[in-house]
């Protein structure tokens, strides 16, 4: 019984939603010993001055108490921080004993609160003792059970509290829905708020309102269809990260944390909070819950320990009826929503339960030889060829007994109209996917359908669309701020084909792609890229444009890259660098992202279409006479988290060039991927992710084509939107 309003006390108010009295004032059996109530006697009498709180381990083992100076008001808001200090020196939680010269431990006889629990200063020892024993804190021998009996009352209650509360906890485990009124009827009491009311007499349940209450106890309305779409997603997220109470409490939102990337988990009822939001758009608030946060790493890193985070604080404050859910990344204002649909795998399981009720339900009414019991009939090929990864395959299903069929492709359920249905899927490989099948009756049959991708053989350079800025028109953003280099002709060392006109076009995706406006775009190609020249651009011009904490800037540079030679830095050569005195004539890449770094853009985005190897995208040696460099410097290493850098190339690979489409291949695709060919969802938005997947995917493959290895790489967070159009 106690276990379910644990639940329901400690959901409302503790963890981060938590009462304070509740949570630090003792409560329970304790037994002090004779020296602790010689201790105690000394702060009841203010020897040191005035009481403020007296702490006792759960235990009985410790005791300490604070005061506050005599003369002046004794302020006791912050107890949290004396318990925790109490905690640390004892080893064991400690709890209030008392608070100013009143016992707040609650047992059967202490209510903790009024005349009975206060101590006079004037007792003498053996009066405390007296007093103490009368409370049910020290069991002196001397003292006899009637002075006990005298204190101890006997409480009455109205209904059967016990049995509510049971049938309550049992109702709960089951993930079954109550009326709350009709199950307090079924244990004496009128309604529920009779037992609330009468709860609330007789236990310390904080601040929880009726409607609380009720809200906690009510499940999911199973009369409501679940819509899962992005838009109500989108509202469950606005509504929990601009809940008043969470604001409040949370750090989560302060300056300490804001240019950190975050990651934000609640313990709530989904399901519930969703068939909320489905029922009403226009939800103005969701129901309390438990949340955590993490920060400092990447995402992939931080997930696992967020719900560890959540799963302790769910099992320290025995939290029921929700789940852990990854709500959000964020850094500084930018955020993405990572919450995704979670109730598609329990459609299935609810159709079967709903179609079980319904056989019972007709069972009496058909007869033997009315009932089906024949499965669906999938009509669809065991064997596909896909000309495309991104590939759709369509079927039919038919049943002889009903029109109500439910098709689930592996675990995604599948729409049915009149009889057909379709599945989109997208594999670079040969897969496998498992057709089910279920009509009104339970009925069962499956189809294992085998997909063979079966790429075109035909020349694929010959067929490489022509670029097009044009492709897309995103809104200008007057925030963002754009250096573009590009260095073909070099003065002392081989060309870097094609990388002028990379910068060129890039220029043009700047503006379509990007929303960056041609007075906020600096284009920096050949001769104009010196060494001064570019230094110039970053130390005056660059300095000018860019508002601290308001500017997002990207950065592209195409051309020559090389690596000390202990490779330990990485360099980025102007048109005038010498590749035998980089450390005076080059762009060091560590000295590049302190230097952006410092003026303290929103967010910086890199693309680097450049290797370090000693190569041209031609395969030429920059050096005559160079010999083999072992690269030891992590690109990733020091790299800001409002950084996000992709590299054309992983470190001992060359980023080479695509004559026939007359740019380097890294910047080729990157540029038709700004056009919508990341968009690998079709959502009208490209995260970094998607847009390094399509990278890697057509940049290998060309380059595999001239007989290279060629990875792009990224480092910063996969989750983030870089463009939406």
């Amino acid at each position: 019984m106690k276990k379910f309003l644990i639940g329901l006390i400690l959901f409302f108010n503790l963890g981060l939603f938590f009462n304070a009295h509740a949570s630090i004032n003792g409560e329970g059996n304790l037994q002090l010993s004779y020296s602790q109530v010689e201790y105690f006697k000394e702060y009841i009498k203010g020897k040191n001055g005035n009481p403020a709180v007296f702490l006792v381990a759960e235990d009985g083992s410790y005791a300490i108490y604070w005061t506050c100076p005599k003369g002046q008001q004794c302020a006791t808001g912050n107890i949290k921080s004396v318990v925790k200090d109490c905690t640390n020196r004892a080893n064991v939680q400690c709890k209030v004993f008392a608070r100013k010269r009143y016992v707040k431990w609650k047992n059967e006889i202490n209510p903790g609160k009024g005349r009975i629990s206060k101590i006079s200063s004037k007792l003498t020892m053996s009066e405390l003792l007296s007093k103490l024993t009368e409370l049910g804190f020290y069991a002196n021998s001397t003292t006899t059970k009637s002075s006990t009996k005298k204190v101890v009352k006997k409480i009455t209650t109205k209904g059967d509290l016990d049995g509510f509360m049971n049938a309550l906890e049992k109702a709960k485990n089951a993930g079954l829905t109550i009326d709350a009124d009709t199950t307090a009827k079924q244990f004496g009491f009128t309604n529920f708020e009779e037992f609330f009311n009468e709860y609330k007499r007789t236990h310390d349940i904080g601040d929880i309102t009726l409607d609380d209450a009720k809200e906690f106890l009510l499940g999911a309305d199973n009369t409501i269809e679940i819509v899962e779409s992005q838009k109500n997603l989108d509202k469950l997220h606005d509504l929990i990260t601009n809940n008043e109470y969470f604001k409040k409490r949370t750090g989560y939102f302060k300056k300490k944390y804001k240019d950190k990337l975050k990651l934000l988990v609640v313990y709530m009822n989904y399901e519930k909070e969703m068939s909320k939001i489905s029922k009403d758009p226009n939800l103005k608030k969701v129901g309390k819950f438990d949340f955590r946060f993490r920060f400092g790493g990447s995402i992939a890193g931080m997930t696992p320990l967020a719900y560890e985070d959540c799963e302790k604080s769910r099992k320290k404050y025995k939290l029921s009826g929700g789940e852990c859910i990854i709500v959000e990344s964020r850094i500084g204002d930018d955020f993405t929503n990572l919450l995704k649909p979670r109730l598609k795998n329990k459609k299935i399981k609810k159709a079967e339960k709903k179609i079980e009720i319904v056989k019972k339900q007709k069972k009496a009414e058909i007869t033997q030889t009315e009932l089906d019991n024949e499965p669906p009939i999938i009509v669809i090929s065991e064997f596909i060829t896909v000309k495309d990864p991104n590939f759709e395959i369509s079927g039919k299903v038919t049943d002889k007994g009903t029109n109500v069929i439910y098709v689930k492709a592996d675990d995604q359920d599948i729409s049915v109209e009149n009889g057909s249905f379709k599945i989109k899927k997208y594999s670079p490989i040969d897969t496998e996917i498992k057709v089910t099948a279920i009509d009104e009756w339970g009925n069962k049959s499956s189809k294992l359908i085998k997909i063979k991708i079966e790429k075109e053989a035909t020349d694929v350079a010959e067929k490489l669309e022509p670029l097009n800025p044009s492709a897309m028109n995103v809104q200008v953003n007057d925030n963002k701020v754009a250096l573009i280099i590009g260095i073909e002709n070099y003065a002392d060392i081989v060309k870097a084909s094609y990388a002028k006109a990379d910068a060129q076009y890039f220029g043009e995706y700047s503006l379509k792609a990007l929303g960056i406006k041609s007075n906020n775009t600096k284009v920096l190609v050949d001769e104009d890229a010196t060494f001064i020249k570019i230094n110039k651009v970053l130390k005056k011009w660059l300095k000018s444009k860019i508002i601290k904490g308001k500017t997002e800037l990207v950065i592209f540079y195409a051309g020559h890259g090389l690596a000390s030679k202990d490779g330990k830095e990485l360099y980025l050569l102007p048109q005038d660098g010498d590749a035998d005195l980089l450390s005076i004539s080059s762009i060091s890449r560590t000295a590049l992202l302190n230097e952006i770094k410092n003026l303290n853009p929103k967010s910086v985005t890199i693309f680097l279409d450049a290797c370090y190897t000693g190569s041209s995208r031609d395969n030429e040696l920059l050096l005559v006479d160079a010999r083999p460099v072992k690269i030891v410097a992590d690109e990733e290493q020091e790299v800001p988290s409002n950084f996000t850098i992709f590299s054309a190339s992983k470190n001992s690979q060359i980023s080479s060039g695509l004559k026939k489409a007359k740019h380097g291949i890294f910047s080729y695709f990157l540029m038709k991927g700004l056009e919508g060919n990341a968009d690998i969802n079709k959502d009208n938005k490209i995260t970094n992710g998607e847009l390094l997947s399509y990278l890697d995917l057509n940049v290998s493959q060309k380059a595999a084509e001239l007989g290279r290895e060629q990875n792009p790489s990224l480092s910063g967070d996969p989750n983030k939107v870089l463009i939406r159009y």
